[in-house]
């Protein structure tokens, strides 16, 4: 079965290699050609244009909105969805150790788990709310983050501050000055 994929940023890119390298025919598309071509090189075609009798997995964190009106985008044509957004960054992609949940109808969700071994350790099944899942886990990331950023951005104010020609470097630097 070919799949396709679409979107090969920073997280894309390796769990799409990851899915030509155990064998998995995939049809590619990106917004930009040229991300495109790395995997073409290692085997994955151009994207199909069409999804008639074809299953789109959805792997993004989008807005619940937005996966709804995908989701009625593919089924007119007569094309299957899954929700599948993943937890996780850059360098659990490259090392196969995404978390992905799982939503969508039964068949379509379980012919689809399968698909994801290559590039997640685990994928839960939470039909009614796989996305709000993976947005409360990246808000949850981001709080973690907040207060190292918060301690760095004063330290460095304190830096700058003791500092006169360095803060007026600065402040002229991001249009402040």
């Amino acid at each position: 079965m070919a799949l396709g994929f679409l979107g090969l940023g920073v997280m894309g890119m390796p769990m799409a290699l990851n899915l030509v390298r155990s064998g998995q025919e995939l049809l590619v598309w990106n917004r930009s050609e040229d991300k495109a071509e790395a995997l073409r090189a290692a085997g994955g075609p151009e994207f199909a244009a069409r999804v008639e009798r074809r299953t789109v997995v959805h792997m993004g964190t989008t807005s619940p909105d937005y996966s709804r009106g995908l989701a009625a985008d593919v089924r007119v044509p007569g094309g299957s969805y899954v929700e599948a957004p993943v937890s996780g960054s850059g360098v659990p992609a490259e090392t196969a150790q995404l978390v992905a949940m799982l939503a969508g109808d039964p068949e379509d969700v379980e012919a689809t788990r399968p698909l994801l071994g290559p590039m997640c350790r685990e994928t839960v099944l939470d039909v009614q709310a796989a996305l709000c899942d993976a947005l409360y886990d990246n808000r949850l990331i981001a709080e973690q983050a907040r207060g190292p950023l918060r301690r760095g951005q004063r330290l460095a104010v304190r830096a700058v501050s003791s500092r006169p020609g360095l803060s007026a470097g600065l402040e002229e630097l991001l249009g402040h000055g």
